[in-house]
C-alpha cells in the first residue's frame, strides 16, 4: 500500500505460479526407501532418473518444458507492460524476483524506470557456492555471540554441526513417526536428511534458531525435538516427486562449467555439501533445457537500482548479492543487520528507505538495525 504513492502496484504471477499454476506434479517411480541408507551418489542418480521420467510425464500432459525459463518470464513482463499501456515499469522483487529483474534489465532495459531488489539472486547464482554457506555460519556465530546466554549454550556451532553429521553418518536414527490419521511409520534419519533440512531452515534467523536447537539436542543424544518435528519433516511417500515450474526454472537458469567445478571442489569439505542446490545434477539430464552462459553474464545498466541485503540471509548470501549488482552503475546498497532472506517486514525503516529511493533521494550506505531474535528460543514455536 505504501508503494501506491508512486503508481499502480501490480502483483505479477509469473508463469507456473498463483492463478497460472495448473501444472501437475510428477510422482516418479524412483524410490528412496524411508528405512534404507544409500550413498549421495546413488541419491543423485535416482533424482536424475526421476527427472528424465518426469520430463516425459510432463510432455505427455502437454506441459511445454522448454517454456519455463527466466527469459520467457522477462518477455511476459514486457507483454504485461504493453497490455497496461505503460511506457516504463519499475520492478520490485525479492529472491527469484531479483533474478527475473536482472534478466529483464538485459532484455527490456529501455522499458525499465527503476529497480528495487531484496535478497538478490544473480543470474549465475541459482546454484549457491558451498563456501558461502560456511561463511554464513560464521556470521551466524557472531550474532549468537552478541547474546551471552546463547553464546554459552552454542559456543561453536560449526564444530557442533560437524559432530552431528559425523554421528548420523555412522549411526542414523530410526524414528517412529505418528500420522495425523492414526498409525505410525518408520523413518531412518540420516546425515543427508539433516543437511537437506538445514538447507531449508537457514534463510532467516528465527528458523535458524530452531535448527540450532535441533543440532544441539542431537549433539547431546537427545532425540525429543527431532521426534516432535518428525511428522513435518518426513513423509510416508518414498517415491521422488518433482514440481514442474520450480524444477524446470532452476535447471534452465543453470550453471557454467567453471562454477560447477568450483561448487564440486567446495562441497567436499563444506557443512551442507550441495544440498542447498538440488537441481545442479539435473542439468545433465537434458542439456537443451539449460540456457547458455550468455544468459548468466552479469547485467550492466545505468538504471537506478536499490539493493537491500540482510546480514543473516542464509539463502542468498550478502557477498553474492554485492557481486550480482556490481555491473549496475547507479546502484545503491542498504544493509539490514540481523535480517535474513525475508526482510521486507523486519523494520518499518525498510519501507522508508524504499520510499526515499523512489523519491530520488540517495540512500546508498544506509544501515538498518533489525532486532535479533533470541537465538536460544526464537524458533521453538516453529518446532511444535
Amino acid at each position: 500500500m505504501a508503494m501506491r504513492e508512486f503508481g499502480d502496484v501490480i502483483a505479477f504471477d509469473q508463469r507456473g505460479t498463483g492463478a497460472s499454476n495448473d501444472l501437475p506434479n510428477c510422482n516418479s517411480s524412483q524410490i528412496i526407501g524411508n528405512t534404507t541408507n544409500i550413498s549421495d551418489a546413488e541419491y543423485d542418480a535416482l533424482f536424475g532418473k526421476a527427472f528424465h521420467e518426469c520430463l516425459t510425464f510432463w510432455k505427455d500432459k502437454a506441459v511445454d518444458v522448454y517454456g519455463y525459463t527466466t527469459k520467457e518470464n522477462a518477455t511476459d513482463l514486457d507483454a504485461l507492460r504493453r497490455h497496461l499501456g505503460s511506457r516504463k515499469i519499475t520492478l520490485w522483487g525479492i529472491s527469484y524476483g531479483t533474478h527475473l529483474a536482472m534478466a529483464a534489465i538485459k532484455q527490456i532495459e529501455p522499458k525499465l524506470d527503476k529497480i528495487i531488489l531484496s535478497s538478490a539472486e544473480g543470474l549465475e547464482q541459482t546454484i549457491k557456492l558451498p563456501a558461502r554457506t560456511d561463511a554464513y555460519f560464521i556470521r551466524l556465530q557472531d550474532a549468537i555471540n552478541s547474546q551471552p546466554n546463547a553464546k554459552a549454550a552454542l559456543p561453536d556451532i560449526i564444530a557442533m554441526i560437524r559432530r552431528v553429521h559425523a554421528k548420523l553418518e555412522d549411526n542414523p536414527i530410526m524414528l517412529t513417526v505418528a500420522m495425523k490419521e492414526g498409525g505410525t511409520y518408520k523413518y531412518l534419519w540420516k546425515r543427508r536428511d539433516m543437511q537437506e533440512l538445514a538447507s531449508g531452515m537457514i534463510a532467516d534467523p528465527t528458523s535458524a534458531s530452531l535448527l540450532l536447537q535441533l543440532y544441539s539436542a542431537l549433539d547431546k543424544g537427545d532425540h525429543t525435538l527431532l521426534n516432535t518435528m518428525a511428522p513435518r519433516i518426513t513423509s510416508t511417500n518414498e517415491n521422488i516427486t518433482l514440481r514442474p515450474m520450480q524444477t524446470l526454472m532452476d535447471v534452465a537458469s543453470g550453471t557454467s562449467a567453471k562454477r560447477r567445478a568450483l561448487i564440486a571442489m567446495q562441497a567436499k569439505t563444506s557443512l551442507l555439501s550441495t544440498f542447498l542446490n538440488q537441481t545442479v545434477t539435473l542439468e545433465d539430464v537434458d542439456r537443451s533445457l539449460v540456457m547458455d552462459d550468455k544468459f548468466r553474464e552479469r547485467p550492466e545498466t545505468n538504471i537506478p537500482v536499490l539493493l537491500l541485503s540482510g546480514t543473516l540471509d542464509g539463502r542468498t548470501y550478502i557477498e553474492s548479492q554485492a557481486e550480482a549488482v556490481s555491473g549496475m552503475r547507479k546502484r545503491q546498497i542498504v544493509v539490514v543487520r540481523n535480517a535474513g532472506h525475508n526482510l521486507f517486514m523486519v523494520s518499518p525503516e525498510v519501507t522508508t528507505v524504499i520510499q526515499d529511493f523512489m523519491r530520488g533521494k540517495n540512500v546508498n550506505g544506509r544501515e538498518i538495525e533489525a532486532e535479533l531474535p533470541d537465538m536460544l528460543t526464537a524458533g521453538l514455536n516453529l518446532g511444535k
